[in-house]
């Protein structure tokens, strides 16, 4: 049932106790169709910026330093564990035509080491019953829905650019019950 739901284009929330396998189970599947899993745990302090991303600012380069022409800081585009994993499926590539960028399908990491090469990444997200989950996957289910992120273009000026997701892709999820029932009250 649980491949059924994948090749459906679904992701998956493996529930039960601890110590059960999920986790084994989610990179199992990864690996068996292909994919090279990419595993992260969520925390109680995680927010949209560790899962899709943000602006941060850029430290001075030295001490005294001005930020900027006219002292004003510097920040900077960080992706978060969701958009790492869908980078992962993608190579950038100047437009052939006009600004902006093009991405291009690329198979990067071995679903095992001195294996073959993977077909893309696939997140898995370990216990995920350690962060709170309306804050981890709250904006999550926005660009899955859209099947885009829009992130600030690297570029300035260019205001902001989009990044497919790959129709492929899939969120595994653990989720522990017990800890569950006991977190986030």
């Amino acid at each position: 049932k649980l491949l059924a739901e994948l090749q459906a284009g679904r992701h998956i929330i493996l529930t039960g106790p601890s110590g059960t396998g999920k986790t084994c189970l989610a990179k199992a599947i990864t690996r068996a169709l292909g994919y090279y899993p990419v595993v992260t745990t969520p925390s109680a302090d995680w927010t949209s910026l560790e899962t899709l991303g943000g602006l941060l600012r850029v430290p001075p380069r030295a001490w005294g330093d001005q930020d900027t022409p006219g002292n004003l800081p510097e920040y900077a585009f960080r992706p978060g564990v969701v958009l790492e994993a869908v980078l992962g499926n993608w190579e950038e590539f100047p437009a052939a035509s006009g600004p902006g960028v093009r991405w291009v399908r690329t198979g990067r990491g071995v679903v095992e080491p001195g294996g073959p090469a993977a077909h893309g990444w696939w997140l898995v997200l370990d216990e995920l019953s350690r962060g709170d989950i309306d804050l981890v996957l709250g904006g999550v289910f926005t660009a899955l829905e859209s099947r885009r992120f829009r992130i600030p273009a690297a570029v300035e000026g260019w205001g902001t650019q989009e990044i497919p997701i790959p129709h492929d892709f899939r969120i595994i999820a653990t989720l522990n019950l017990e800890d569950r029932q006991t977190l986030f009250r």
